[in-house]
C-alpha cells in the first residue's frame, strides 16, 4: 500500500499530468494507492462534490491501479491509516511528517520550502526528494526506490530519531504552555525581569543542536 497525500496546487501548470504519467509506470502490479485528502470543502452544490485532488487524480489514473480513498475525520485516524501502509508519496507537510513518524519510506513532492526543509532536517536522501519542476525525470525512480525490489534499502527515519523528535516536540509544547500560563499571571502588570528566558533556555537544552543553532 502506498499512501498518497497530495494537495491542490494550481501555481505550477502541468505537474498533475506529469504525476499521472509517472505513477502509472512506477507502481508494481501488486501495489495499491491509499489516498488521503487533508483539505475538504463541503460543497453547497452537489455537482461540485468529489472534486478534491484525490478523486480528480484517481479519475485520471483509471483502473490500472487499485485505489482506496480515506474518508476519516481526525488527525489520529489519518496517522493510523498511514502507519498501516508500506510507503508514502507526500506533497503535504503533515502527510510527510506522519509517514516519517510511522517509520515508512517516504517520497516527498517538494512544492515549497517547508517541505524541503523537513526533508533536509530529517536527512532524507536526494533520490527520495522530488521538486515539482522535476517530476517528469525524478518521480518514477524515486517511487521505484520505495516500492521496487530494493525498497528495504530506502531511507526510513530510525526509531531513535523518531523518539528524539517526539521529545523535542513535547519540550516545545511544554514551553508554550508555560509561556501561556506565565502570561496570564502577568496580565495587567509589567514584569521586572524577562520571565521567558529560563523557559527558552530549557527548551533549547532539550531540543538539541538544531534548535540551538
Amino acid at each position: 500500500l502506498l499512501a498518497v497525500v497530495l494537495r491542490d496546487w494550481p501555481y505550477h501548470p502541468g505537474w498533475e499530468d506529469q504525476l499521472v504519467a509517472a505513477l502509472r509506470g512506477a507502481l508494481p502490479p501488486d501495489w495499491a494507492c491509499v489516498w488521503l485528502d487533508f483539505t475538504r470543502t463541503p460543497p453547497d452544490d452537489p455537482e461540485v462534490a468529489g472534486r478534491e485532488i484525490a478523486r480528480r487524480m484517481i479519475a485520471r489514473l483509471g483502473h490500472d491501479v487499485v485505489h482506496v480513498v480515506w474518508d476519516g475525520e481526525t488527525a489520529a485516524e489519518a496517522a493510523a491509516v498511514i502507519a498501516r501502509c508500506d510507503g508514502c508519496l507526500a506533497m503535504r507537510f503533515h502527510g510527510a511528517l506522519l509517514a516519517h513518524l510511522a517509520g515508512l519510506p517516504v517520497v516527498t513532492l517538494e512544492y515549497d520550502d517547508k517541505v524541503s526543509l523537513l526533508s533536509r532536517e530529517l536527512g532524507v536522501p536526494v533520490r527520495q526528494r522530488v521538486a515539482l519542476e522535476r517530476i517528469e525525470s525524478d518521480l518514477r525512480p524515486a517511487l521505484e526506490s520505495v516500492t521496487g525490489p530494493d525498497r528495504q534499502r530506502a531511507f526510513r527515519l530510525s526509531r531513535q530519531d523518531r523518539e528524539r523528535l517526539g521529545a523535542e516536540a513535547l519540550a516545545h509544547r511544554d514551553l508554550l504552555r508555560a509561556a501561556i500560563a506565565g502570561a496570564r499571571t502577568l496580565r495587567g502588570r509589567a514584569p521586572r525581569t524577562a520571565p521567558g528566558l529560563p523557559l527558552v533556555s530549557g527548551w533549547l537544552a532539550a531540543s538539541g543542536p538544531a534548535a540551538a543553532a
